[in-house]
């Protein structure tokens, strides 16, 4: 009986599914058909073939790379598979194990002598495929072997450095960084941010924490002027990092990038106040951060104009209008254009008119000859019914000016508007001559 269990054991054994044995060697242009145990064409003549590989990852060497199936690549070598195969996109058999994370495969595709420091066309080599995909042992596997950290040139995705960083992957930007890679290194494609803005732009704290770390203590920064620069530096846009967390909203990032003496902005930087940018989103934990960290800015002016209130008005954030009146914010500063109560009106706003107009807003104060009726009165692409509650609203409050605003609103085609502003003319007699 025992013997009987030990050769049923033997036989399951022997009967163990093998790599990569098909009946005859394939072509590395043909997909082994596991449902018919044979190796068999790949869809579309046209998809791959010897001369044109379209998608290297779908070739047998690729999915062989995929699945870290070292012998299976070893049988289609033999079979004449080249380790030196690009597809269309410039891609080579390293990136693909590099991004699956296959390290054993690296590893032996290493000591085969693939190449494994040139980019594909786009210029992502496989040591930013491995960190896009946050594969920390290939990194290390790949950074061992002599992988430069940081490209020769600029590439569209930046280094790898910016990948991990964008993907959030904490302990390959460690990897990176204690290989000397550089933290000043951009992304065309990403509105030539750094890894510290691709970090912040995706709310990534604890890789954020790292890369200021790495500024202040010397990995591969020269001088505190050069670390203030890296966390101040501006993209494309003029965006810094500071700026992307007021306007996302994070108020971690945000304690951060004040600990490591981030600035606020100013009226005359392309990026403009941050504090400015948190209003204009709604973002009231991050604005009571930064009014704690300089309450002046409440009033500035930003290069547009206008004042963090106004901005928080337009909006229609109440609770970020509610925050800014509780801090000292005044009503009645009028930006460039407009008062905060002009703002709210236009856009119909009607919550912030009413939070505005309790905190002391003049109703009938103007600027540029229009008042907020005028505005509530105007087009805009406003809902018609909020913008016809502003009016109303207004005209409760002691609103002047109904005759005007009620040719406004004719103009523009605000039925519901000018419907509540000729019923205010008509209750005017001396001013009924509008009406005809």
């Amino acid at each position: 009986m025992m013997q009987a269990v030990g050769d049923a054991s033997s036989d399951a054994d022997s009967r163990q599914p093998p790599h990569y044995e098909p009946p005859t060697l394939p072509r590395y242009d043909q997909i082994y058909d596991s449902s018919l145990s044979r190796w068999m064409p790949q869809p579309g003549a046209a998809y791959t073939n010897e001369s044109r590989i379209i998608d290297i990852g779908s070739t047998p060497l690729g999915r062989a790379a995929k699945n870290g199936d070292v012998p299976g690549i070893v049988a289609l070598c033999e079979a004449g598979a080249a380790l030196d195969k690009t597809d269309v996109s410039g891609r080579n058999i390293m990136s693909i194990a590099a991004e699956a994370g296959r390290v054993e495969v690296v590893q032996w595709l290493l000591e085969a002598g693939a190449e494994f420091k040139r980019g594909d066309h786009r210029g992502i080599t496989p040591l930013a495929w491995a960190a896009g995909s946050g594969h920390t042992p290939v990194l290390d596997t790949l950074i061992r072997a002599g992988a430069p950290v940081d490209p020769s040139s600029p590439v569209a995705f930046g280094s790898a450095l910016c990948v991990a960083a964008r993907g959030g992957h904490v302990e390959a930007v460690q990897a990176l960084l204690s290989a000397g890679a550089s933290l000043e290194a951009e992304a065309p494609n990403w509105q030539h941010r750094a890894a510290l803005a691709l970090a912040v732009a995706k709310g990534h704290v604890a890789v954020v924490k790292e890369l200021l770390k790495a500024a202040y203590r010397g990995d591969g920064v020269t001088s505190l002027e050069q670390a203030k620069a890296i966390v101040n530096a501006e993209d494309s846009n003029g965006h810094t990092a500071m700026s992307i967390a007021a306007t996302l909203g994070s108020p971690d990032i945000v304690e951060e990038l004040l600990s490591a003496s981030a600035s606020l902005g100013d009226k005359d930087s392309k990026a403009g106040i941050a504090l400015h940018h948190a209003a204009k989103h709604g973002h009231v934990p991050a604005i009571e951060i930064l009014l704690r960290e300089d309450p002046s800015a409440m009033h500035a002016l930003d290069n547009t104009g206008n004042t963090a209130l106004g901005f928080a008005a337009m909006s229609g954030h109440l609770g970020a209008v509610n925050v800014l009146l509780g801090a000292g914010a005044k009503p009645n500063l009028a930006g460039k254009s407009a008062f905060p109560l002009m703002l709210a009106a236009r856009y119909g706003q009607t919550k912030v008119v009413q939070a505005l107009l309790v905190a002391g807003a003049a109703v009938n104060q103007s600027k540029g000859g229009s008042t907020a009726l005028d505005e509530a009165a105007g087009n805009t692409w406003s809902d018609e019914r909020a913008k016809a509650a502003c009016v109303r609203l207004l005209l409760a409050n002691g609103a002047k000016g109904a005759a005007s605003a009620l040719k406004i609103a004719k103009a523009n085609g605000r039925g519901a508007a000018a419907d509540i502003l000729q019923a205010a003319v008509a209750a005017q007699p001396r001013l009924s001559r509008w009406l005809r």
